[in-house]
């Protein structure tokens, strides 16, 4: 029977990697690193939040995911083959991250498996949020897609609250205009799916939801 190392806790894995590599400060609107470019180090987010986009031949750019506080980004450095980075990367806030290079990650993973196993578990959630965001996309209509996005954002064992983020930004994450979006996100607030704050918005919880719903049906009655 195979065993693993118990993962290293979430809130320890950035001073690791921070140890082991340096710690970049980032000022919002840096670009981090561009589409296409070489590149032989990953990140892990400690504060602040990051986009990372692709662009067409035409020019047109679509947000594949934001990155926040515990994220990794720039991972497909450990593939050997790999050629130019497959994204763009830009922060979205002024940003603190992590950076280690590919060699000496390699050998961490080799050597740490508490290290390790929290790097794969890391990978696997995100492989099951990639799968969860592309059925969202083509299951749902705009307002849900747009909800099911936020919520992504500011699942409570990340941020707990969303990052200010533009109309623009929002728009291109889940497919739609700005304009959408506006309309969107002011019916949001007319029926209190969730509450302005500070040019935020605070969600309640998934049960704080459903009491919500129940509550408005009975009224309609």
């Amino acid at each position: 029977m195979c065993h693993f190392s118990p993962p290293l806790p979430n809130r320890e894995v950035f001073a690791f990697i921070a140890a082991r590599g340096s710690v970049v400060r980032l000022r919002k609107g840096q670009v981090v690193f561009l589409q296409g470019s070489s590149g032989n180090a990953m990140f892990c987010v400690n504060q602040g939040v990051v986009k990372l986009s692709v662009s067409s031949e035409e020019g047109r750019e679509v947000i594949v995911d934001v990155r926040v506080p515990g994220d990794f980004f720039g991972e497909e450095v450990l593939i050997s083959h790999a050629v130019g980075r497959p994204y763009s990367a830009v922060c979205l806030a002024g940003t603190e991250a992590a950076k280690i290079e590919s060699k000496q990650l390699m050998k961490i993973l080799k050597t740490r498996e508490d290290f390790s196993s929290a790097f794969l578990v890391y990978l696997l959630q995100r492989n099951r949020d990639l799968q969860a965001h592309l059925a969202n996309c083509l299951l749902y209509p705009g307002a849900k897609r747009l909800m099911h996005t936020l919520l992504a954002i500011v699942n409570e064992e990340r941020l707990g609250r969303l990052p200010k983020m533009s109309q623009e930004t929002l728009a291109e994450m889940i497919g739609m205009t700005r304009q959408y979006v506006n309309v969107l996100l002011k019916e949001f607030r007319r029926s209190s799916s969730c509450q302005p704050d500070m040019n935020s918005f605070m969600f309640p919880s998934p049960a704080e939801m459903a009491a919500k719903n129940q509550q408005s049906r009975k009224h309609k009655r």
